[in-house]
């Protein structure tokens, strides 16, 4: 009689099958979705750290990275120092928040140029491979084109790979290091399909993919000669013929590596 007693009231508190016949523990262990109100707090807190980084951008832009504090931050804000500690930890997140930001919208910037480049180039009917290479190379000069047509966000980027002292401690560069690898990451993928493709030769996309973003970072540090150079010295066109000879070094055949280079050049706006 004891065991049977025993028996119903485990059977009672037992975890059930949910609809797909799996087990489910029980409801008291299950988290509790959010309340209307928690929602709410959470909208606002996530709109009002938006804001935070606008006007900390907008500071940027007047005096640089140099010239953002926490301090300066609050005053634009109209809000007490100890209350920006709620949401940065300092000067280093608050400016890895920024950068994290910056390069997420170049990521998806650069993924534009490359499917804008593809598209228009579907007339020359593309082979996958050449497609992807297409691809790589649109997001490449559109990284040069981002210095020109979007400099704030640049400035940014620009200060976390170029300037010899550190901006950031080492769990915010840990924070940017994740999102810029995803954006390098789009541009291996469209290297690898190369390679795969028979378009490229056999090869690390990755590894080709930092010999690329470093190509490109180093001209656009050039562009503040360009002024003072003809025309086939300055950096976009430095650009061009440093990506065809890339491709070249890396299997592509040699006629059609400036073929794939104006491909994606089509799509970069003009500078000013």
């Amino acid at each position: 009689m004891g065991d049977a007693v025993t028996m119903s009231v485990t059977d009672a508190t037992a975890p059930g099958p949910d609809a797909s016949g799996e087990a489910q523990g029980p409801a008291s262990l299950r988290p509790a979705a959010p309340s209307r109100a928690e929602i709410r707090r959470t909208r606002r807190r996530a709109a009002r750290r938006d804001a935070m980084l606008d006007a900390a951008m907008a500071i940027v832009l007047e005096d640089g990275v140099e010239g953002l504090t926490i301090g300066r931050l609050a005053e634009r804000m109209g809000m007490a120092v100890g209350a920006m500690y709620r949401y940065f930890s300092g000067k280093s997140g608050l400016v890895a928040a920024l950068q994290e930001r910056a390069v997420a919208s170049l990521a998806v910037d650069l993924a534009r140029a490359a499917d804008a480049a593809v598209t228009r180039a579907e007339g020359a009917e593309l082979s996958p491979g050449r497609a992807a290479l297409v691809r790589a190379c649109a997001a490449a000069l559109s990284y040069l084109s981002h210095a020109v047509h979007t400099p704030e966000r640049h400035r940014l980027i620009d200060a976390s790979l170029s300037s010899p002292k550190p901006l950031l401690d080492d769990e915010g560069a840990r924070a940017v290091a994740v999102v810029l690898e995803g954006l390098l990451g789009q541009v291996a993928g469209h290297l690898a399909v190369a390679a795969a493709q028979g378009a490229l030769a056999p090869g690390d996309a990755l590894a080709r993919t930092h010999v690329l973003w470093a190509t490109v970072h180093g001209l656009d540090h050039l562009r503040k000669r360009d002024r003072h150079q003809p025309a086939a010295l300055r950096s976009g066109a430095l650009a061009g013929a440093a990506l065809a000879d890339l491709l070249r070094g890396w299997g592509c055949a040699p006629a059609l590596a400036p073929d794939i280079v104006r491909a994606a050049a089509v799509v970069i706006p003009r500078e000013p």
